[in-house]
């Protein structure tokens, strides 16, 4: 592995950065502020949405543009730019939103906010997801919004959404959209075809950097394609067997010490 290369330093969040709650550890603060000042550059790629990311983002200040909702989307934390964005398409939301007339709260996501219909939908979606209702707009979005994903659960408070109701909605979109859930009472509609090193090229040819001078931390299979391109792979030890087969390094453990550690070794080339 060749340290000397390196010029940014990516990390997922959940698995990696943090566990159970949002907060890093102030060595490894530290230590990306000492990286930051020392000319890289460092920055996220997440399935989580901006808003979900938003204490991450607080805490690291990134300085490369970050990857959020899996590769959907692409954006440039201090300039407030969209660098790479794939929408869902809208005549399948149409179709879905006509589908669930009126039972449901469609909650939509874009670069900028989270579009909830109403006050109440507001409320459901901040305690369900843990966002911050600043993020959230309690206006319906606009027809102009180019969503990114979609989040769903059923006006009649606690009431189960069937898998019959996310088959409905695969088959409606021609398999376009995937259903996934969170929890019981909500479902996440998402592009079906959709990977963080997608938006990553994006972000390398917008820069003229090659990914060969990217290292990358990360634990989940949705890493893998990401790890395969960029210049230093290094997976969690939490990380399944499947993602390790593609990674040049596996932390000792699962805290950020281990992380720490290893970005001990770009000292030597400050």
């Amino acid at each position: 592995m060749d340290f000397g290369k390196i010029e940014v330093i990516i990390f997922d969040i959940d698995g990696t950065l943090v566990h159970k709650k949002d907060s890093i550890s102030a060595r490894l603060i530290k230590q990306i502020n000492i990286l930051k000042k020392s000319g890289y550059k460092v920055g996220i790629a997440t399935g989580r949405s901006i808003a979900e990311s938003g204490s991450i983002i607080d805490q690291i200040k990134p300085n490369f543009p970050c990857i959020f909702a899996d590769g959907q989307l692409a954006y440039d934390i201090e300039k407030k730019e969209v660098l790479f964005k794939k929408s869902l398409p809208l005549d399948k939301i149409e179709l879905i939103k006509v589908y669930l007339n009126d039972d449901y709260h469609v909650i939509q996501e874009d670069e900028n906010y989270i579009y909830a219909e109403n006050r109440l939908a507001e409320i459901r979606f901040s305690m369900a997801f843990g966002v911050n209702r600043k993020f959230i707009s309690n206006t319906k979005a606009e027809d102009s919004i180019l969503p990114i994903r979609m989040y769903i659960t059923a006006k009649q408070h606690k009431k189960f959404i069937s898998s019959d109701i996310e088959e409905k909605i695969i088959m409606m979109s021609e398999k376009w959209i995937k259903v996934y859930r969170a929890g019981e009472n909500w479902i996440i509609l998402s592009l079906s075809q959709k990977d963080k090193v997608d938006a990553l090229n994006a972000i390398c040819k917008k820069l003229k950097l090659k990914t060969s001078n990217i290292l990358a931390f990360g634990d989940g299979c949705n890493d893998i394609n990401l790890f395969k391109s960029v210049g230093i792979s290094i997976a969690m030890q939490g990380a399944n067997q499947t993602v390790k087969r593609y990674v040049d390094l596996v932390t000792n453990d699962d805290t950020t010490n281990s992380i720490s550690k290893i970005l001990d070794n770009l000292q030597l080339y400050y």
